[in-house]
């Protein structure tokens, strides 16, 4: 379910003091949003220039929904509306939402003033017991990571151990087949080892 932009101005500035600022490397965890009522927006704030980034958000599977991201630019022109809406798809994955996007060279999201996310979350199925009951909100986690060589930067770590896996495994190949392996070779072509 889209909301248009009308409906998207009227609800953030209707809760334009619960405005939560997003920044890179900032894990926000455990945040509840009503599931087909609600909108949430996150200011972008701490963006460097010429970077790339991704918001990404996760939830339980448990718990069936879809969770939606749209890029607007926070600040309101004359008329009181906000500036129109950029859509950028989202990458689906199982409950994960990816949203990729580029700053320029002054650090602004697409020349927006004041980038902001908004999330939404709709069900995705029906209740045993009608459409009214059932789970009324959903908890997820959402993260701003900068982006280098198409790699979230705060998979380093990951990256590195696995790294370092391949290494130890390389090592200990060559040690096996230089040490190990002919012994056991020999072991098992003697006669001796087998009683006659």
């Amino acid at each position: 379910m889209r909301l248009t932009s009308i409906v998207f101005a009227v609800l953030i500035q209707a809760a334009a003091a619960d405005i939560t600022t997003l920044q890179p490397f900032q894990y926000i965890e455990r945040e509840l949003i009503d599931l087909d009522t609600e909108v949430k927006p996150y200011r972008l704030a701490g963006l460097k220039p010429s970077t790339g980034y991704e918001v990404r958000l996760s939830w339980p599977a448990s718990i069936p929904a879809t969770i939606n991201f749209e890029l607007i630019d926070g600040a309101v022109d004359q008329a009181g509306l906000l500036s129109p809406l950029l859509h950028k798809p989202a990458r689906r994955l199982l409950d994960c939402e990816k949203f990729v996007f580029h700053t320029d060279n002054q650090a602004s999201v697409q020349g927006f003033k004041d980038p902001q996310v908004l999330v939404s979350a709709s069900r995705r199925s029906v209740h045993r017991d009608g459409p009214k009951a059932g789970v009324k909100k959903i908890v997820y986690n959402i993260v701003l990571a900068e982006v280098i060589f198409g790699l979230p930067t705060d998979i380093v770590p990951v990256v590195a151990a696995v790294l370092v896996s391949v290494v130890i495994a390389f090592i200990w190949s060559i040690y096996w087949s230089r040490s190990i392996y002919p012994w056991l070779l020999v072991w098992l072509t003697t006669s001796d080892r087998h009683p006659a």
